[in-house]
């Protein structure tokens, strides 16, 4: 069986590079042997690919392949293993970036675990010519998270300059019979990034990211950030300086709004114009999807495979003699649930105050301008003046991690005193109501929401077969009575 393995290459306009036909310049092992080099096809959009037999991820290869001059750059490196026997591989150039004629080695700047302890890191070693250069994480290693960096030689510049070795978790390998366990293709390198194994979780304890807690407070300050952040109108004041509107929540408590007054109130306790208030009018509970809730008391947020042990099952499974499989495939999950959260509709009114009608028309325009479509807004828990995903590549658009999404009133009513012909201040005002469905996660007290992990059981007939339970590749190999 063989896996693909893809690389990408481009033009010196950064564009994905097509119609080329990339060489391998280096098809080696982890020790510099060289093997049988698989044949390179044109994907696509700049993608080029191979397939790997199964035996060359069991083996470890390192490659260099060589996108010709019209490549920017023109070499891309990359590794394959065997999850149990993970190496990575560093390819070194010259400053014109042809492949590094000098003397010069990479050597390691850090090694250290996830706690930021140093480590002792393991041997760099040359496996071709005098740029490819390789080193893997030793037994201690790979029961824990590893993270490393490397120094440049002064003449050289390295595609890759940092990365890590993802910890496993220990446990028992099961071996019926003379089965051959494959794992998983290892890694690719690609230019300018490094690929690596996805952390694996720690089974029983959900991502951080699982357990937001998700309150009335987050969606104010959600909405806030994004009047403040996103939209972040500015004006022009009578001396021609450009201003950024300040933005309050008028229902915050009372000593926040004071001390966040201070800033745009005179001497004289007097408003100075223009700002930005946002209030919560009122909150609604909805009972929509809620009697799914009567029927099930929680919700999935996760499931998945648990662990190495479940991999290697499934594995070996389909190479059982049909007698003695059971009647379903020995795969345990991992499923993770949380209570069933609370549904509701939030309702803000916006307020606008300016003392000229050219600062009420700016403001207005640049809330016009950030909304999306059916004008709406998105607000993210944590606003990094993020502003609307509208018009760019799907692929280029970042992610969030939790957000709400606002639902704004077509109209903005005029609440100004121009009407009033006396010797007051005159102030432009407008206003408008915007709507928030949310979904709140609620523990009593505010703690972290509840979550449950479990796993699931699988029926398997063993029948007559003989199982050996192992810890160590060195105990699989005086069974097999051969080095693997």
């Amino acid at each position: 069986m063989a896996d693909l393995v893809p690389f990408m290459f481009f033009d010196s306009s950064g564009n994905p590079l097509t119609g080329i036909v990339p060489v391998f310049i280096k098809y080696v092992t982890d020790a510099g042997v060289t093997q049988t080099e698989p044949s390179i096809v044109e994907i696509g959009f700049g993608q080029y690919g191979f397939e790997a037999p199964s035996t060359d991820f069991q083996t470890g290869i390192a490659f260099v392949v060589d996108g010709l001059t019209s490549a920017v750059p023109r070499y891309m490196s990359g590794v394959i293993y065997n999850d149990a026997t993970p190496f990575a591989a560093v390819l070194l150039t010259n400053p014109d970036g042809t492949l590094y004629t000098g003397v010069g080695v990479p050597t390691f700047a850090s090694y250290k675990d996830s706690t930021g302890a140093n480590r002792t890191p393991p041997t760099i070693s040359v496996i071709a010519g005098n740029y490819l250069f390789a080193f893997a994480p030793s037994a201690a290693d790979l029961l824990i998270d590893v993270g490393w960096t490397l120094n440049e030689p002064s003449d050289g510049s390295l595609n890759i300059t940092s990365g890590g070795f993802s910890g496993v978790d220990g446990g028992s390998t099961i071996t019926p019979g003379p089965i051959t366990i494959l794992s998983q293709p290892g890694i690719v390198s690609h230019p300018g990034t490094t690929k690596l194994p996805k952390k694996k979780p720690i089974f029983g304890t959900p991502p951080e990211s699982m357990m937001r807690v998700i309150t009335i407070d987050v969606i104010d300050r959600a909405i806030r950030d994004w009047f403040d952040l996103t939209a972040a109108p500015h004006v022009m004041s009578p001396k021609n300086e450009r201003k950024k509107v300040p933005v309050v929540m008028s229902s915050g408590e009372r000593w926040i709004t004071s001390r966040g007054l201070a800033g745009i109130r005179d001497k004289n306790g007097v408003l100075i114009l223009p700002v930005i208030s946002v209030r919560r009018t009122g909150v609604e509970q909805t009972n929509d999807q809620s009697a799914l809730g009567t029927e099930t008391e929680n919700i999935q947020i996760s499931k998945q495979i648990a662990g190495p042990k479940t991999n290697n099952l499934q594995n070996i499974y389909p190479l059982r003699q049909p007698v003695y499989r059971g009647p379903e495939n020995p795969i345990v999950y991992e499923v993770t649930t949380i209570p069933w959260p609370h549904r509701i509709q939030a309702y803000y009114e916006l307020m606008v105050q300016t003392q000229y009608t050219s600062q009420m028309n700016m403001i207005l325009e640049k809330i016009f301008n950030s909304t999306d479509i059916l004008n709406s807004f998105v607000a993210p828990f944590d606003n990094k003046n993020r502003h609307s995903p509208l018009g760019d590549k799907f692929a280029e658009r970042d992610g969030l991690d939790g957000y709400c999404v606002g639902y704004m009133e077509n109209t903005y009513d005029d609440r100004g005193n121009f009407e009033e012909f006396t010797d007051q201040e005159r102030i432009i005002k407008y206003s408008t109501s915007f709507r928030v469905p949310a979904v709140l996660q609620l523990d009593p007290e505010g703690e972290k929401p509840a979550l449950r992990v479990e796993r699931t059981s699988f029926h398997l007939n063993l029948g007559p077969e003989q199982v050996t339970y192992v810890e160590t590749e060195e105990e699989m190999d005086a069974i097999f009575n051969k080095k693997r």
